[in-house]
């Protein structure tokens, strides 16, 4: 019979039970480590994942931009002008088709405003009917609400004439056109003897600058149906606008941050300092004024503060009648110009006398201007002033150029 165990003794017991239970805290040590381990693992791939997210988020958010605006097409601006008899609103129709006002403009005004090509724009009188609508489809846009206005039908019919202050008023005018008139030809006759000369004739005829007849004749393409009345005061008569209406394309203004008239400056700025001889600075550059059949401009000189240095461009015509310039040199002999599209004429408009003063026998004729003067022709101007040698004709209508006299505002156009 095998013997029976001996019991162990108390003291090899405790420590056969504290060395399992060290063994047994080693287990769950190693576990715990592990645990922690997977857990600090864990957390730091979820702040990996968090930091990566952060990182990305600019990244996307330009991505997302960026995608927005290819989706709403590119930068444009676009003028709206009013040709209505009230005040017309414009709107802009968003892609769910509501309709958002952008502009409020009263009887032959304008603005402009930014935009993006495909954007549509629609135009409402005062009691809310549809006027106009139209797509924006290049990078300077101009659109004409012209609301059937008669002029735009028939610009020398009776229905036409009696919207114009001057024709309605001309017996009450004439008094006034005849004091005008007298203002126009004293400073055509003191003007050009009391300022000084930039050439030896006064004038030349060139091509336009390649540049700048690309913007021109580009802009004109896009926006020669963009036709509106020009307004005209009332008490000026050297221009017949009481009996032949003359209308605009108008130029994006500099103020807008639109490119277009800068580039024109920009262009012609080294051919007419080169041509006389001086450092110009920019003064004004209308839009395309278009001449219509019977027109006529009386010969007289310019605003002496601010057109100096000038350039006549011939845009566009309907090639069926010549319709010369008539230009005084620097010694009075008279001469007649006559340009193509894409020709110019410089001339020093301050002191050549120049105007068109027969009659154009013709469908349209389309022209725009740029001014220019010395950038050292105030202070010159002031001393001219005081010396008495400016007539109220030179300081421009109302004596407005009075201002340039004391001290210069601070436009970027005038």
């Amino acid at each position: 019979l095998p013997l029976p165990l001996r019991p162990r003794p108390q003291s090899e017991r405790r420590a056969l039970l504290a060395s399992q239970e060290t063994d047994a805290r080693r287990k769950r040590g190693r576990k715990g480590a592990r645990e922690r381990e997977r857990r600090e693992r864990g957390e730091r791939e979820r702040e990996s994942d968090k930091e990566r997210e952060k990182r990305e988020m600019p990244r996307r958010a330009t991505l997302f931009l960026l995608l927005a605006v290819s989706s709403l097409g590119e930068k444009a601006k676009i003028g709206f002008g009013n040709d209505c008899s009230g005040n017309i609103d414009g709107y802009w129709v968003d892609n769910e088709g509501n309709e958002r006002k952008v502009a409020t403009l009263e009887p032959q005004s304008q603005t402009w405003i930014d935009t993006y090509f495909t954007h549509r724009f629609v135009f409402r009188d005062g009691e809310g009917k549809k006027v106009g609508d139209t797509t924006v489809n290049t990078a300077s846009q101009f659109v004409a609400v012209q609301c059937d206005h008669p002029c735009h039908t028939d610009y020398i019919g009776e229905e036409c004439l009696n919207t114009l202050d001057g024709f309605r008023r001309q017996n009450e005018l004439q008094a006034l056109w005849d004091r005008q008139n007298a203002d126009r030809l004293e400073a055509n006759a003191k003007q050009p003897a009391n300022l000084k000369n930039f050439t030896e004739l006064g004038f030349e005829k060139r091509d336009i600058p390649e540049d700048v007849w690309e913007v021109l004749n580009t802009y004109y393409q896009a926006n020669k149906d963009s036709i509106v009345l020009e307004k005209w005061p009332s008490s000026n008569p050297y221009i017949n606008h009481w009996e032949a209406v003359p209308m605009m394309i108008w130029l994006p203004e500099l103020h807008t941050g639109d490119r277009t008239k800068q580039k024109i400056f920009d262009g012609l700025r080294p051919h007419l300092e080169e041509w006389s001889g001086t450092k110009l600075e920019q003064t004004d550059l209308y839009g395309m004024r278009v001449y219509k059949n019977n027109t006529f401009l009386e010969n007289h000189v310019d605003r002496v503060a601010t057109h100096v240095i000038s350039t006549i461009m011939h845009v566009a015509d309907s090639n069926d009648h010549e319709w010369p310039l008539e230009i005084l040199d620097h010694n009075g002999q008279a001469h007649n110009i006559t340009i193509k599209p894409g020709e110019m004429v410089l001339y020093e408009s301050a002191t050549c006398v120049h105007g068109r003063p027969s009659k154009f026998q013709g469908e349209y004729y389309v022209n725009a201007f740029a001014h220019f003067r010395p950038v050292d022709w105030i202070p010159y101007l002031r001393k001219t002033h005081t010396e008495g040698k400016l007539t109220k004709w030179s300081r421009g209508p109302g004596n407005i150029d009075d201002q340039w006299l004391s001290a210069p505002p601070k436009h970027d156009e005038l």
